[in-house]
């Protein structure tokens, strides 16, 4: 390579650059967040970053898709395959959500909880998520109404707890320690959770 060539760009890195600071810019600042924003908070050119994605809503529509699928790996890297019972995945999500891993935490509260249903097209991604995480949960094993508990009260527990600072370690521990008892319970069934 000579002085005057230029350095060889590796796209994957300046991609997952671009979808991280649309994310971060996303939630603090909303839909007023301009591609020249982004380009700019990833380190690279407008240019650059429009060779990947052409407008601001094909951008933002793969912020959501790349929050969707950093989210999906962070709880599937807490699935527990020693865990020979029913119900591994709803496990990985509470340990994800409470406590375990404040990387998934960070994506949930923080990348969901912005305006991403404005964006075109982001709440058929959202919902085909949420379709694809019960039928997970529920092919594990478990009824689909203790899937339907637990996963509702870890995921507003888990809001709470990003957001208020009077939720501690102790507090994000004991929660955990509910939720999977309340995984792993014999005692409770359809029937018995009738009033």
């Amino acid at each position: 390579m000579t002085s005057s060539t230029p350095p060889i760009r590796n796209t994957d890195r300046t991609r997952s650059a671009v979808l991280r600071a649309g994310a971060r810019l996303l939630a603090e600042r909303g839909l007023a967040t301009s591609i020249a924003d982004v380009a700019a908070a990833a380190n690279v050119s407008k240019s650059g970053l429009m060779h990947h994605f052409r407008t601001r809503d094909e951008l933002f529509l793969a912020v959501v898709q790349n929050s969707v699928d950093r989210f999906r790996a962070e709880v599937l890297s807490m699935v527990d395959l020693s865990e020979n019972r029913p119900g591994k995945g709803l496990r990985a999500y509470v340990r994800a959500l409470c406590g375990d891993n404040s990387e998934a935490l960070r994506i949930f509260a923080w990348e969901f909880g912005g305006p991403v249903d404005a964006v075109p097209g982001a709440t058929e991604v959202l919902r085909e998520d949420s379709r694809t995480w019960q039928t997970f949960f529920t092919s594990d094993g478990l009824h689909p109404d203790r899937v339907l508990v637990v996963r509702h009260a870890v995921e507003g527990f888990a809001l709470a707890s990003f957001y208020d600072d009077t939720y501690d370690d102790a507090m994000r521990t004991h929660a955990r320690e509910v939720f999977l008892e309340l995984i792993d319970t014999d005692s409770w069934t359809p029937d018995s959770a009738a009033p």
